[in-house]
């Protein structure tokens, strides 16, 4: 896929599988809703889990994660990119409690029908005084369309 491409299957809400190490080396997958946010040091993908949650852990032990996205059914029109790089763990509440806005809005908000500030708010900031956000860092891609014929693209420190 093109960065073009990759850019708007990210941009699509879908669920995403984080994979983060566990303490005994295997890779722990979860399915999850992420945002991806653009910064001075490029793409990342931020995700606003329970701070006590498993891959919470994992990231502070081993800070490596890779998100998955996949769209499309049947076989012959499935689509993904798979992204990889350093995460890190955010526990700023007021970072937390954007992305907590942010991530309402773009999963909960069209399908509810309640925008955010008709009381979800309130949920969204309580909420957030127990997440916090792994966020990981970009740095190699892995993308196909088995649409276009099944053509891949690799990022450079992959080919």
């Amino acid at each position: 896929m093109t960065p073009e491409e990759i850019s708007a299957l990210l941009d699509e809400p879908l669920v995403g599988v984080l994979s983060t190490i566990d303490g005994q080396g295997y890779p722990h997958s979860v399915g999850i809703y992420y945002l991806p946010q653009i910064s001075g040091e490029g793409l990342e993908l931020w995700t606003w889990v329970y701070g006590k949650s498993q891959k919470t852990l994992n990231v502070e032990r081993t800070p490596k994660a890779a998100l998955l996205v996949e769209h499309g059914t049947p076989y012959a029109d499935l689509k993904g990119v798979l992204v990889r790089g350093p995460a890190r763990v955010e526990r700023d509440f007021d970072v937390v409690f954007d992305i907590g806005k942010k991530m309402y809005e773009r999963y909960f908000e069209a399908r509810t029908g309640v925008p955010l500030e008709q009381g979800a708010i309130e949920t969204v900031e309580g909420q957030s005084r127990k997440r916090v956000c792994i966020v990981i860092k970009a740095e190699r891609y892995a993308s196909w369309d088995h649409a276009q014929g099944g053509r891949s693209a690799f990022s450079p420190k992959e080919a």
